[in-house]
């Protein structure tokens, strides 16, 4: 059946506890409606097109809290809970959770489970809408023999009618978009990328409880994967060396794909200086839509305050001081200078 689960995401689910596994009903209803959804022709044209901001980063890196701030400061189209329902089809969920917005109105719950948000209107990585978009279809993703499957045209002719359907700047999760930064950025001219670091010990701190949260098993691999070749070499590895090889080969992916753009095209920020001063960021990202993209933001809602608690693990825990060693052996620092 075209609407069946795919057998890595079975698989995966198989192993994921508790309230962390998918219901599997759910699934197989939410594919047989965007089926019946579908359609060959889109009532909206990708000339309407408007800029894409895409975010990415290590896994914990802070990704989801960056997003609902944006999302609750700034005018932005973005896909929530309720458009990541509709992966086939987007135009029917912006539109449905535009009406859902005028009704009940559109608050950000800034609440989110390991990069699961809580709210109905809170951003979704719309991971679906990717997985189709850029072929991913196994488990780890072989993204580079997917680069030569991948129908290019097609991603920006679909990212076109996506902001298109908003009619206004969009904001998106960028951990799929990331194998293929340059490509993207060719396909779509109105991309935009932002880099987001964070210290490594706190990221992987994170992540370690995460592994522990969705499978409750420290050496089961969780979050984005490197080249398949070096996610076997590292689940080799105990969990330690796992995290920190992660860590390193996704820095040396994004970074190399960076080097090669248009510095005009991107930006790079560090999460502790987002926290600390969340206005001068943002200002800066209205500043290079402007003046790059010839595109307004608009303000939604007010700062509160002038700084976000920043999370800083200092722990005594043995696996804290097991984190470290692993990021010492892959060269990491713990903390960015």
């Amino acid at each position: 059946m075209e609407n069946s689960i795919p057998k890595w995401l079975l698989e995966d689910n198989d192993k994921r506890s508790g309230a962390y596994s998918r219901d599997l009903n759910d699934e197989h209803f939410l594919r047989e409606m965007n089926q019946r959804l579908r359609k060959d022709n889109n009532s909206v044209s990708s000339d309407d097109s408007k800029p894409i901001i895409f975010f990415f980063g290590v896994p914990r890196c802070g990704k989801t809290f960056f997003s609902q701030m944006l999302v609750h400061l700034l005018d932005l189209g973005y896909p929530d809970n309720i458009v990541a329902r509709f992966w086939q089809s987007p135009e029917y969920g912006i539109r449905l959770s535009s009406i859902l917005k005028k009704a009940v109105g559109g608050q950000i719950t800034f609440d989110s489970d390991y990069g699961k948000t809580k709210g109905v209107f809170d951003p979704h990585d719309f991971a679906y809408f990717w997985h189709e978009l850029l072929k991913k279809e196994s488990h780890p993703y072989d993204f580079k023999a997917a680069k030569d499957q991948i129908d290019w045209y097609n991603v920006g002719r679909t990212l076109g009618r996506f902001s298109g359907s908003f009619g206004k700047a969009c904001l998106m999760k960028g951990v799929n978009p990331s194998y293929h930064i340059n490509e993207i950025a060719e396909s779509y001219n109105k991309s935009f990328f932002i880099y987001i670091k964070r210290d490594f010990i706190d990221s992987a701190v994170s992540l370690y409880r995460g592994r522990l949260k969705n499978y409750n098993d420290v050496e089961h691999w969780y979050g984005q994967t490197p080249d398949p070749e070096l996610y076997h070499e590292l689940k080799k590895q105990p969990y330690f060396l796992q995290i920190a090889g992660q860590f390193k080969y996704l820095t040396e992916m994004y970074e190399a794909q960076l080097k090669q753009m248009d510095p005009k095209r991107y930006m790079t920020i560090n999460y502790k200086d987002f926290c600390q001063n969340p206005a001068f960021v943002i200002d800066s990202l209205k500043t290079r839509l402007s003046n790059d993209f010839d595109e307004v933001i608009n303000d939604k809602n007010s700062l509160e305050s002038t700084q976000i608690k920043y999370s800083s693990h200092e722990l005594s825990d043995s696996f804290y001081s097991e984190l470290l060693q692993g990021l010492e052996h892959y060269g990491l620092p713990p903390r960015i200078e």
